[in-house]
C-alpha cells in the first residue's frame, strides 16, 4: 500500500513562485471520463459567498453549499462507481503529492465527524502543479485505484485514479479545486471566489464549450413493487422487476440541486396509453438532492401485459423576462 501523504487543506502546499493572473488562459477539460447529463452531472458548484452560513454559485444560485471550494461530479450510484469510473488530469502537470488508504463507505454522521476531526475530509486525493501558479485537487477517490505516483508527469485528460466514496461525502464523485496563486478558482466564471458571483461577464476555464452550469439535474429514475428504499438506490440496489401479478407498480425518480418552489411531475402510463397514476409537487426546502414516486397497488385483474411508460419533469420558474428551465426524464419497462 503507498505511504499516506498529508492532503486534507491546501495550505500544506508551497506554491510556485511564478504568478500568473486568473485571467491569463489556462484551459481545462473533464476531470471524469463520463458523458455529463448521460452517466455523470453536476452535483455541487464552488461558493462564491464568503459570509459565514450562507452559500451562492457562480449563477447566483444555492447548488453549492458554505465554503464549497470546488466543483462535484457524480456518477449515478455506488454501483457504477464501484465498475470503475477514471478521474482524469484536467490539464498537464506533474504530481505533487497523494493519500491512498481511506475506505470507501456510505458512512454515518459520527463517522463524518472523526473524519473531519482527523482532518481527512478529501479522503483519498491528489494534487496536481500545472505551473505558472496553477494547482488542482482531487478529492474521493477509490481506495487502491491510484494509477499515478507522487513525482509523475501527466498529460491533459491522463486518468490518475477511480471515483470513490472515501472522506467526508453521501454519494460517489470526484471533488476538484481549481488554485491559482493560493486562490480558489470558479472553472465556470475564470474568477476567484471571493469575488461576486454571476454568470454575464463569465470567462470560464472548460476547453469545451458544451460544459455549461446546470440549474438542476434528473439523474436517476426506475420502476418498483414497492415503496422504493432510496438508501439501497444510492447503493446501486435496483428494486424487483414489475410482474404482471405484483403486488404494486411504482415510478421513482432523484434529482441533484432541488430549490425550493420547484414544480416536479410524475405521470405514469399504461401500454394503452391512458394514465395509470399521476402526481404533481411543489418542493418544500432546497436540498442538494431530491427523490420522489409515485404508484398504485395492483387492480383485481393485475397489471396489463406490455411496456409501460413513466415520466418525471422538473420545472423552475424564470426569473422576471426569462423563460422557465425545464428538464424531463423518461423510463420504460415491459410488463409480463
Amino acid at each position: 500500500m503507498r505511504a499516506l501523504v498529508p492532503l486534507c487543506a491546501l495550505l500544506v502546499l508551497a506554491f510556485p513562485a511564478q504568478a500568473q493572473t486568473p485571467s491569463s488562459k489556462f484551459e481545462i477539460s473533464l476531470p471524469i471520463d463520463c458523458e455529463l447529463g448521460v452517466d455523470c452531472w453536476f452535483m455541487n458548484y464552488t461558493d462564491h459567498d464568503a459570509a459565514e452560513g450562507s452559500a451562492k454559485d457562480a449563477a447566483c444560485n444555492a447548488r453549492t453549499y458554505d465554503a464549497h471550494k470546488g466543483t462535484d461530479i457524480a456518477v449515478r450510484d455506488w454501483g457504477e462507481a464501484n465498475s470503475g469510473v477514471d478521474v482524469l488530469a484536467i490539464a498537464p502537470g506533474k504530481v505533487l503529492r497523494l493519500r491512498d488508504g481511506e475506505p470507501d463507505s456510505f458512512k454515518t454522521r459520527e463517522e463524518f465527524a472523526a473524519i473531519s476531526e482527523a482532518k481527512k475530509d478529501c479522503g483519498n486525493g491528489l494534487i496536481i502543479d500545472h505551473g505558472q501558479g496553477w494547482i488542482s485537487q482531487y478529492c474521493h477517490l477509490k481506495n487502491g485505484s491510484f494509477k499515478v505516483n507522487a513525482g509523475d508527469s501527466v498529460t491533459r485528460g491522463k486518468p490518475l485514479a477511480e471515483v470513490g466514496m472515501s472522506g467526508v461525502t453521501e454519494h460517489p464523485h470526484v471533488h476538484v479545486s481549481v488554485i491559482h496563486e493560493e486562490k480558489i478558482i470558479d472553472p465556470f466564471t475564470g474568477r476567484a471566489t471571493d469575488t461576486a458571483c454571476g454568470l454575464d461577464d463569465a470567462k470560464p476555464l472548460w476547453g469545451s464549450n458544451e460544459i455549461t452550469y446546470t440549474p438542476f439535474s434528473l439523474y436517476d429514475g426506475g420502476f418498483d413493487i414497492k415503496e422504493p428504499d432510496f438508501a439501497a438506490t444510492a447503493r446501486g440496489q435496483r428494486g424487483a422487476q414489475p410482474r404482471r401479478n405484483s403486488p404494486a407498480l411504482l415510478f421513482w425518480t432523484s434529482y441533484f440541486g432541488a430549490e425550493a418552489g420547484d414544480i416536479i411531475t410524475l405521470e405514469m402510463r399504461q401500454p394503452d396509453g391512458t394514465v395509470f397514476a399521476e402526481q404533481t409537487i411543489t418542493q418544500d426546502k432546497t436540498r442538494a438532492r431530491q427523490y420522489y414516486f409515485i404508484g398504485r397497488k395492483a387492480p383485481e385483474v393485475g397489471f396489463a401485459r406490455g411496456t409501460w411508460k413513466a415520466t418525471a419533469t422538473v420545472t423552475r420558474k424564470g426569473a422576471e423576462g426569462t423563460p422557465d428551465q425545464t428538464s424531463t426524464l423518461t423510463r420504460a419497462i415491459d410488463v409480463f
